[in-house]
C-alpha cells in the first residue's frame, strides 16, 4: 500500500519523538543510577567517619618531677595562672571504602642518575627497583589505582599514559619502567608544567576528586636547566592535590623542595641515602591507599594546641589526612581543664564527642617532646645563625636529661623517646655547617608529621665507601656512633669554587653557598671540616689543598683550640620499624615495597627451582601425594 505525503510525514515525525524521548528517559535513568552510587558511598562513608575515629585527651600531672625543662607551655605573659600540659590522641579504625585514585610519578632520569651508591648500584637502578615493587604491590592488592610515568632531564617523557594497574598491564607497565636510562640536565618546570596538563586531563576524565590525585616528584640533584625560582615554578603546582616531593641525597636543592612542598597538602622528604628509597616509598604508597579523611580541622574550646610548623599554640590546627590504624598524637594546654573539649571537622566526620580523661597521668616524654620541637624549630628559622641562643653544650644538657630520665624510669627502650635523641643528636652534629638548615628541617618534618622515615645518614658521602650512619635499612643492627659536632658531611675536592670565595667577606648566610671544605692542616693531619661560622673570618683561613676523603676521627685534637672536645656524645640511632608511629600494617606496606634486589632473586630462584621440581615429577609420572 502506498502512503501519501502527509502520512510519510507524520510517521517520522512520530519515530524522531520516540527516538527523543527515549533518549531522555535513557539520561534520567543515568542520572538516577549516579546519584544512588553518590549517596551509596556517602552513606558508606559515613558510617566509617562516625563510628571508627576514636578521640582521647589526656593531662599531665604538674605535681610530678618537670627536671625543669623550660618550653614555651607557660611561656604566655597574658595567662593569669599556669597552664596544664595534655595530649590529644586520634586513631582511625575499621575499614576504608577505596576509591579510585590517580598517582602521577615524576622521575628525575638527569645524568647523575648513573652515579653509583654503596651497593655498587646505580640510582636509577634503585628507582627502577622500587617503582617496579609499588606496582606489583598495587595489582597485587587489587586497589584501584591509576598511574601516569613521566621521566624527565631537560626534556619530558612520558613513558606510561594514564592506565589502570592490574593483572593485565602489569608487566607492560614493569617492562617500560626498566628501560629507563639517565641522559642530559635538569629542569623542572616542563615536568610540572606537563603534570598539571595531565592533572586536567585525566583527573576531570576519570571522575576523580581532587583529593585522590597524588604527584610524587623524584630528583637527585640542583636544577641546571630552565628556571630554579621557586616563584616561577610555585604557581605551576595544582595545590588541590596531594604534591610529594623527595630529594635523594645532598646534591638536592633542599630549600627550592622545601618551598614547592609548602602548603597543607605538599610533603617534603630528604632521603639521606637511595637504599632507603624504598622505606619512604612504602609509606607513601602506605598513606595513599589506607587515608580515611583529609582537611581536617582540630578546634579546641578552653584551651591550645601545638602548631609544629610555626612554633605557636593556637586554637585550630589544620592537618592533612587521617591514617587507618595510625596513632596521632598532639601536644594542648589549658587553663581550665574541666571545661577543655575537642571538635573534629573533616569532609563527612564532624562534632563527634572525644573521651576527655580528668585523671592526671604522666606525660613527661611529651614534655620532652615539645621541648626537642621547639630546638627544631628554632635551628630552622632563618635568623638562626644571628641569634646562636642554642649551643652545642645546652644541647648536650638535654640529651643528658633525657637519657637520665629514661634510665631513672625504666623507659630506655621507649620508641618515641629514642627518636627524640635520635633528633637532639642530628641537630648537635650538626648546628651551624653549612646543611644544618637540610638535616634538622628533615627532623623537624618527620617529628612534626609523625612520618616513620628519619634522615640519620650525617657521614654520608656519596663518591666512597666509608662507614655510614644506616638505621633505615631492613633487618640492620642499630649502630653506635661517637660524634663531636666536626664530623664531616661530604668532603669537597674542588678547589675552584673554593676561590672565588676565599677572599670575600659574607655579611649574611644567603650570600654564599660553599660554608664546608677540607682543610689541610700539615701539624695535625686531621682533615676536618672547617666552617667560617667556627668563629675564623674568611680571610684569615690557612692554605687550602684538596684532599682524600678521610673521614674525621671523633674527638680528636681542635687546631684551633689546641684541646680536646670534651662535648662529645656517644648515641645508638633507633630502627624505623620501632618508631613510635609505625602501625603493623604500615610495616607490612614498606616490606613489600622496600624488598631489596638480593631478596627478590633469592625469591625468583626459588620460584623457579620450585617449578623445576615439579616439572620433573610431572615428567617421570610421580605421585607426589603418594610420599
Amino acid at each position: 500500500m502506498l502512503l501519501n505525503t502527509s502520512e510519510i510525514f507524520y510517521r517520522t515525525n512520530n519515530c524522531k519523538k520516540i527516538e527523543i524521548y527515549l533518549t531522555y528517559i535513557e539520561l534520567n535513568i543515568l542520572l538516577y543510577i549516579q546519584y544512588i552510587q553518590y549517596k551509596m558511598s556517602q552513606f558508606v562513608e559515613n558510617v566509617i567517619s562516625n563510628t571508627n575515629i576514636n578521640k582521647e585527651v589526656l593531662f599531665h600531672d604538674n605535681t610530678i618531677n618537670s627536671y625543669n625543662i623550660t618550653t614555651t607551655i607557660n611561656n604566655d605573659s597574658e595567662s593569669d595562672g599556669e597552664y596544664t600540659f595534655g595530649i590529644f590522641k586520634l586513631l582511625a579504625t575499621g575499614n576504608i571504602c577505596q576509591k579510585n585514585k590517580l598517582i602521577i610519578f615524576s622521575i628525575d632520569r638527569s645524568g647523575s642518575m648513573d652515579d653509583k651508591c654503596y651497593d655498587k648500584r646505580t640510582k636509577m637502578q634503585h628507582t627502577i627497583h622500587t617503582l617496579s615493587n609499588i606496582v606489583r604491590f598495587f595489582e597485587k592488592n587489587n586497589y584501584q589505582i591509576n598511574i601516569i610515568i613521566n621521566v624527565f632531564d631537560n626534556e619530558v617523557e612520558t613513558i606510561i599514559e594514564n592506565t589502570v594497574v592490574d593483572s593485565q598491564t602489569l608487566n607492560l607497565i614493569i617492562e617500560k619502567i626498566e628501560k629507563i636510562h639517565p641522559n642530559a640536565s635538569t629542569n623542572f618546570e616542563k615536568p610540572l608544567n606537563i603534570v598539571k596538563e595531565q592533572i586536567e586531563k585525566f583527573g576531570t576524565h576519570l571522575n576523580i576528586d581532587r583529593n585522590n590525585i597524588y604527584h610524587i616528584f623524584m630528583t637527585d640533584g640542583e636544577v641546571n636547566d630552565g628556571s630554579s625560582n621557586k616563584i616561577d615554578l610555585i604557581p605551576l603546582l595544582d595545590t588541590n592535590i596531594h604534591n610529594i616531593f623527595i630529594g635523594f641525597g645532598i646534591e638536592h636543592n633542599s630549600d627550592l623542595l622545601y618551598s614547592l612542598s609548602n602548603y597543607r597538602k605538599g610533603n617534603y622528604y630528604f632521603v639521606d641515602i637511595l637504599e632507603n628509597a624504598g622505606i619512604v616509598y612504602g609509606e607513601i604508597t602506605h598513606e595513599i591507599v589506607n587515608t580515611c579523611f583529609n582537611d581536617i580541622e582540630i578546634k579546641i574550646n578552653n584551651g591550645l594546641i601545638y602548631d609544629w610548623k610555626n612554633n605557636v599554640w593556637s586554637d585550630i590546627l589544620y592537618i592533612n589526612n587521617i591514617i587507618l590504624d595510625k596513632s596521632l598524637i598532639f601536644q594542648i594546654k589549658t587553663l581550665n581543664r574541666e571545661n577543655l573539649s575537642v571538635a573534629l571537622s573533616c569532609e563527612m566526620d564532624t562534632n563527634t564527642s572525644t573521651t576527655i580523661n580528668h585523671e592526671l597521668c604522666d606525660l613527661t616524654k611529651y614534655i620532652f617532646r615539645q621541648k626537642t620541637q621547639e630546638i627544631l624549630y628554632k635551628v630552622n628559622s632563618t635568623n638562626f645563625r644571628k641569634d646562636k641562643s642554642i649551643t652545642r653544650k645546652d644541647l648536650k644538657k638535654f640529651y643528658d636529661l633525657i637519657k637520665n630520665y629514661m634510665t631513672e624510669n625504666n623507659c630506655v627502650n621507649d620508641p618515641l623517646l629514642k627518636l627524640l635523641l635520635d633528633d637532639i643528636y642530628i641537630v648537635f652534629r650538626t648546628l651551624n655547617k653549612s646543611r644544618s638548615q637540610m638535616y634538622t628541617r628533615a627532623r623537624q618534618t618527620s617529628q612534626g608529621r609523625q612520618q616513620i622515615y628519619t634522615v640519620n645518614n650525617i657521614n654520608n658521602n656519596n663518591n666512597n665507601n666509608n662507614t655510614t650512619i644506616n638505621n633505615n635499612t631492613i633487618g640492620s643492627n642499630d649502630t653506635t656512633v661517637v660524634g663531636n659536632g666536626y664530623s664531616t658531611f661530604v668532603h669537597f675536592t674542588t678547589p675552584n669554587r673554593l676561590l672565588r670565595s676565599r677572599n670575600k667577606k659574607f655579611e649574611d648566610e644567603d650570600d654564599f653557598d660553599i660554608l664546608d671544605f677540607d682543610v689541610n692542616y700539615p701539624e695535625f693531619n686531621l682533615g676536618r671540616r672547617y666552617s667560617v661560622f667556627d668563629g675564623v673570618e674568611n680571610d684569615m683561613l690557612p692554605h687550602i689543598e684538596p684532599r682524600s676523603n678521610t673521614p674525621y676521627s671523633f674527638n680528636e685534637l681542635d687546631p684551633f683550640t689546641n684541646e680536646y672536645d670534651e662535648d662529645y656524645l656517644e648515641h645508638t640511632f633507633s630502627q624505623y620499624d620501632c618508631s613510635p608511629f609505625i602501625s603493623p600494617s604500615c610495616l607490612n606496606t614498606i616490606h613489600s615495597v622496600s624488598v631489596s634486589m638480593e631478596e627478590m632473586t633469592e625469591q625468583t630462584e626459588c620460584d623457579c627451582n620450585e617449578t623445576v621440581i615439579v616439572n620433573e615429577l610431572s615428567d617421570t609420572g610421580t605421585d607426589t601425594n603418594s610420599e
